[in-house]
């Protein structure tokens, strides 16, 4: 158990959000104390002192490193198999002779500490100390060599040592922070660090031990390429920050006699909390900072490639099965998750086909399945996909937001919410989602405006506030079965979410908190060289599964372009298998907006290294392996799935992928205006890196300028400089633009309004009123279409063209209407359709859609795929009076939809069916009626 941390913790909050500068300016002092020790101290803190200890690992049996799934949480760590032992080992202490060795002396010479180590049978240590001269972190420099042959691993152990409950917090990549000290001593190996090192806090301190990140080398660390290993829990289960190399079993430890290595460490002292001195490790050390720009394409002509994709055939949507294909992880399953993401992407770019052919079968989907994943044909899987007709699988929230949306237009909404309010459920793999939590609270306020609700849910939060983010957890029993970072993190969007709804700072406070928590988990390692790289070597991009490499030209650019830094690993458990750094960063939007609200520009940097230049079109889900520019593309996914090969491609991400590059443009447009851009959204919760926000349903504020509505559809800019990102709105009779350069250089840019898209655009010369950098500046005009531009660094500049009426083209069409609601908009059978040669046929269910103009029927059969899977055929009947009409299925599963002209006030539904023995049976009717 480690030490209780409440009030501390408390601190720290404050701390982190009066955001104080990271101690990158103090000095370090180094000196040299009684037995070689030496005590590190940072300009206005009590030193810490390090011994001259060093353990060498020694074995000269066979062994191999191994990677071993471990559950609650589920997570892999390292393991090592000794030849002739069934079981491997996890504990590398147990692997191999521990021989502990410490200086007899020191001397300094010339400003360097010199560290006397004894003679040894097995090796012989040399160490210094080289105090930086630019008063940095000091640097350890040790070389051993081999007196035998044998694997070796040589680890510092002279930072200090102290039992778990003397120390306030520890970090030990990826899982390890705060009160959650590991339960065995565990090495993490290089390719799952985020910083190259351990860190541990006690009376007020936090010091560590860090792998010189100077002489590494800038390649993609894999499980085979490991050159260290970090720990912070020694053989005596006390804390310590160590940091061992080579890795015992890896790369350069086996070793002959008369064979040397050499390492590089840096030795960590800072005062504060873990999170601030992570903060100073990722800056200072790791050379962190706002490093990215645009490179192939702006993020808008992204975001139009991704819309052609996802509305094509190589995006896999299966029309028939309403779903898109999960051939990755489960050949004939399909999955989806969120049909707001969608709805939001319609409602911004103003195009009917997104909500026609999207939408519309998402909807239909989620309402009548069980969960997201489905397989029409009983199977399983790894996934435990379903084949249930027992919906639906929507997430409480989007029900809400759904109902909220409409209006009340669509009754099953609420129905459901109510329903299901207070119900535990498994919508995800095996995941549990707990009900009645206050993320449920805020749903049923948003849904119903019922400040009860509300009242619940600020209740309910501030018991989280204090039980989870004040006082952190020393187990892992959040996490459930889970491998998402989700689980393990607090849930700090969500507060965000709290904070604009309320105001209340607290909710921003625990929000800053768990998202530098947060942070913790992503890459800031390897350090990026200012310097050129080769990639795609042999002309091939990497090869992540079977198949044959995609063929691309290798081409030499800068190592920023290919860097992971700022991306996480996918979860717990797959973080090193390949799951590098995953491209669906749905934190970085809210990133942006939690700077904005408190000043805190690490996070505000971490959303531009996330997102900014990293692909032209869908880029699968994630880089791995090798480093390299295919994922940069825009023609990336336009191949046959056997052929994308250099990543696992998750066709029902792409839906949340859009909607992402429209939260992040929307949220850079208010960061860097101020918040005097901003446009109201929904909350979707999705799971893991699903969530968002989702616009485009009511109007925001340009500036001065209010009712004013996101309005972005395809190819309504045209840009040369790649460096420009925009968003676009309309509104009282104007068009509104705010150009942001993703550079660090100033440029001038031409601006020309599509005639296409916006008909007027060269009708004549319009006056323009002009923000730049969130200024008034003089005035301009758009003649023919065009304006000229000129943008600062990193600079945003609005325009505002007075007088040009654009859109919108559809969006008004599926926004709610004042015409009257389906009072019973849907129903089903209230017992079973019957049974027929001893089966069950499950119930008859029907409901209507209306999203303003548009509306439609949508019927199914609900039950388990047992009690349906034996009918051949299904017809199903609809109307009213003398007008019916039918719909005949023969094909699992047993479903309908069809238009409605708005006019009807009553629709009736029964079903036939057909079995092997050729027999029909009637279904009882469902009526619907406004």
């Amino acid at each position: 158990m480690m030490k209780d941390t409440s009030t501390l913790l408390a601190t720290a909050i404050a701390a982190c959000l009066a955001l104080c500068p990271a101690n990158a300016t103090a000095e370090y002092q180094v000196k040299l104390a009684e037995g070689g020790a030496i005590d590190v101290s940072i300009q206005g803190s009590d030193p810490v002192r390090f011994e001259p200890e060093f353990k060498i690992l020694f074995t000269d049996q066979q062994i191999t490193q191994r990677r071993i799934r471990l559950d609650l949480p589920s997570h892999e760590v390292t393991a090592w198999q000794i030849r002739g032992q069934r079981t491997p080992v996890l504990n590398p202490f147990e692997v191999a002779d521990v021989h502990k060795i410490r200086a007899t002396g020191a001397e300094e010479r010339d400003g360097v500490i010199h560290w006397n180590f004894p003679e040894h049978e097995l090796f012989a240590l040399e160490a210094e100390v080289r105090p930086s001269q630019t008063g940095k972190e000091p640097r350890i420099q040790f070389r051993f060599t081999a007196r035998k042959d044998g694997f070796f691993s040589a680890g510092y152990a002279g930072a200090p040592e102290r039992a778990p409950d003397e120390v306030d917090a520890v970090f030990q990549p990826l899982i390890w922070h705060d009160q959650r000290f590991p339960e065995e001593s565990y090495l993490t190996l290089e390719y799952n660090c985020s910083i190259p090192g351990v860190l541990a806090t006690a009376d007020g301190l936090t010091y560590g031990v860090m792998a010189d990140p100077d002489p590494l080398p800038f390649r993609m660390p894999t499980f085979r390429n490991n050159l260290f290993g970090v720990m912070v829990r020694n053989e005596s289960a006390q804390a310590q920050p160590m940091v061992f190399a080579p890795v015992l079993g890896g790369q350069g430890s086996r070793m002959s006699n008369g064979q040397t290595k050499s390492f590089d460490l840096l030795l960590l002292v800072q005062p504060g909390g873990w999170l601030e001195t992570f903060e100073y490790a990722a800056r200072e050390i790791m050379g962190f900072h706002d490093y990215r720009e645009n490179t192939l394409t702006s993020m808008n002509q992204t975001l139009d490639n991704m819309i052609e994709y996802g509305l094509g055939e190589y995006s896999r949507f299966i029309k028939q099965e309403r779903g898109f294909s999960y051939a990755t992880d489960m050949p004939g399953a399909v999955k989806n998750v969120t049909a707001l993401h969608p709805h939001s992407v319609a409602l911004a770019v103003d195009e009917e086909e997104i909500f026609t052919d999207r939408v519309q079968p998402l909807l239909e989907y989620l309402m009548s399945r069980e969960k997201f994943l489905f397989s029409n044909s009983g199977q399983v899987g790894s996934q435990t996909a379903t084949s249930n007709m027992l919906g639906p699988a929507f997430p409480v929230s989007e029900l809400a937001e759904f109902h909220a949306l409409t209006q009340a237009n669509n009754p099953v909404f609420l129905h459901h919410v109510r329903e299901l309010y207070d119900q535990d459920r498994v919508l995800n793999m095996t995941t549990v989602v707990e009900g009645g939590t206050w993320k449920r609270d805020i749903s049923l306020y948003r849904a119903t405006g019922e400040k009860t609700y509300l009242e619940e849910a600020i209740r309910k939060a501030d018991v989280y506030i204090e039980e989870r983010i004040k006082n952190p957890p020393s187990d892992f029993a959040e996490a459930a079965t889970s491998t998402f970072w989700d689980y393990i993190l607090p849930r700090w969007p969500q507060l965000f979410e709290l904070y604009e709804m309320t105001n209340e700072e607290r909710f921003l406070d625990a929000a800053v908190h768990g998202a530098r928590e947060y942070a913790s988990i992503m890459w800031f390692y390897p350090r990026i060289p200012d310097e050129e790289i080769v990639v795609n070597k042999g002309g091939r991009a990497p090869l992540y599964r079977r198949g044959n490499p995609i063929r691309i030209p290798e081409e030499t650019v800068p190592a920023w372009r290919v860097s992971e830094m700022g991306l996480i690993a996918e979860g717990l458990g797959t973080a090193g298998g390949g799951h590098r750094g995953i491209f669906l960063t749905t934190y970085a939007p809210y990133f942006l907006r939690i700077a904005q609200h408190s000043g805190d520009a690490f996070l505000r940097d971490i959303a531009r290294s996330a997102m900014v230049g990293r692909y032209s079109n869908f880029p699968g889900y994630h880089m791995n392996m090798e480093y390299s520019t295919v994922y940069e593309q825009p023609d990336f996914p336009l191949r046959a799935h056997r052929e994308l090969t250099s990543t696992s491609m998750h066709y029902n991400h792409i839906w949340v992928h859009l909607p992402m590059l429209i939260d992040y443009l929307v949220s850079d447009a208010f960061d860097r205006s101020n918040g005097a851009i901003d446009f109201p959204s929904r909350y979707v919760e999705g799971y893991a890196y699903l969530y968002g926000k989702a616009y485009g349903h009511r109007p925001g504020h340009f500036h001065s300028d209010q009712d004013v509505w996101l309005w972005m559809p395809r190819g309504v800019l045209e840009i040369e400089n790649v460096q420009t990102n925009h968003v676009t709105a309309t509104g009282n009779g104007n068009f509104y633009a705010a150009l942001k350069n993703q550079s660090d250089r100033e440029i001038e840019v031409q601006v020309r309004i599509n005639p296409d898209v916006v008909s007027d655009a060269a009708a004549r010369t319009y006056p323009v009123r002009v923000w730049k950098d969130n200024e008034e500046a003089p005035a301009g005009e758009l003649k023919d279409g065009v304006i000229r531009v000129t943008l600062s660094p990193k600079g945003i500049t609005a325009l505002a063209v007075d007088g040009l009426a654009a859109g919108p083209r559809f969006r008004e069409t599926i926004l709610p209407t004042e015409t009257a609601p389906w009072q019973q908009g849907f129903a089903t059978t209230e017992s079973s359709i019957g049974t027929l040669q001893g089966m069950y046929l499950g119930t008859l269910t029907g409901m209507v859609f209306k999203f303003g103009e548009k509306t439609w029927l949508y019927g199914y059969l609900a039950g388990d795929f047992e009690d349906l899977r034996e009918m051949e055929e299904v017809t199903f009947h609809f109307g009213a009076g003398e007008d019916w009409q039918e719909y005949t299925v023969s094909q699992f599963p047993w479903e309908f939809s069809a238009p409605l002209t708005g006019d009807e006030t009553e629709i009736e539904i029964y079903i036939s069916t057909r079995t092997p023995a050729s027999k029909q049976e009637l279904s009882e009717r469902i009526r619907l009626r406004k």
